[in-house]
């Protein structure tokens, strides 16, 4: 019986530790209109210099916080 009471205790003393994220963050949509060779992404990955690719069927893009440029 303690050890149940010391699991649901120690359960929900995890929860006062976790953080849902900042309901400030601000999301824009990228789409072909903005230079994207196809809407549909199968694969996104930011690397070490910030730069954002993204994999399409269409081919790999990268995005460099102003436009696009396709490989």
């Amino acid at each position: 019986m303690r050890a149940i009471h010391f699991i649901l205790l120690f359960t929900m003393g995890i929860g006062n530790f976790s953080f849902a994220q900042s309901p400030n963050m601000v999301f824009s949509h990228l789409s072909v209109n903005d230079g994207l060779s196809q809407n549909s992404v199968t694969t996104i990955l930011q690397d070490s210099q910030g730069f954002l690719w993204f994999g399409t069927h269409d081919g790999l893009n990268k995005y460099d916080g102003t436009g696009f440029k396709t490989y």
